[in-house]
C-alpha cells in the first residue's frame, strides 16, 4: 500500500476506496489494494496520527476492517466513492465468496491470492 503518515486525507481515501474493490461489484473500478489485515491495521495508524476532516468516519471504516468486518462494504464504498466526488463508481452489492475468490486471482495474480488464502484474508469457497 503506498500510503503513509504524511499522505494527505485524498490519498488515504484513495487507498481505501480501492481496498473496497475486493469486495463490491461496481460499475466500473479504477484501481485495486488487497483488503488484508495488515493494510486496514496501517490505515487505522495513520488516520489516528493525522487530523483529517474526515477522520471519524475514516477511523470506524478502518476499525471495522481490522475486525474484518465487511457487513458495511457497499456503504463504506459509497461514502468513500462520494469523498473523492466520482459519480461513477458506485457499488450495487458485496462480492459472494467466490466472485471474491475470482477477482483475487484475476486481479492480484496467482502468488498473491495464495498469500491471502493463507493468511485468512480472502474467502475460502468450498
Amino acid at each position: 500500500m503506498y500510503v503513509t503518515e504524511n499522505s494527505t486525507e485524498r490519498e488515504v481515501i484513495t487507498a481505501m476506496h480501492r481496498m473496497t474493490h475486493q469486495k463490491v461489484v461496481a460499475g466500473r473500478k479504477s484501481g485495486s489494494i488487497p483488503m488484508i489485515q495488515n493494510n486496514a491495521k496501517k490505515l487505522k495508524e495513520i488516520i489516528n496520527k493525522n487530523s483529517f476532516a474526515k477522520k471519524n468516519e475514516l477511523l470506524a471504516i478502518a476499525n471495522r476492517w481490522v475486525q474484518k468486518d465487511f457487513s458495511k462494504i457497499v456503504e463504506d464504498h459509497s461514502y468513500l466513492s462520494d469523498a473523492q466526488e466520482d459519480s461513477i463508481c458506485k457499488a450495487t452489492r458485496a462480492m459472494d465468496a467466490l466472485e471474491e475468490q475470482h477477482y483475487i486471482l484475476t486481479t492480484f495474480g496467482e502468488e498473491k491470492a495464495k498469500e491471502l488464502y493463507e493468511s485468512g484474508d480472502a474467502p475460502h469457497v468450498q
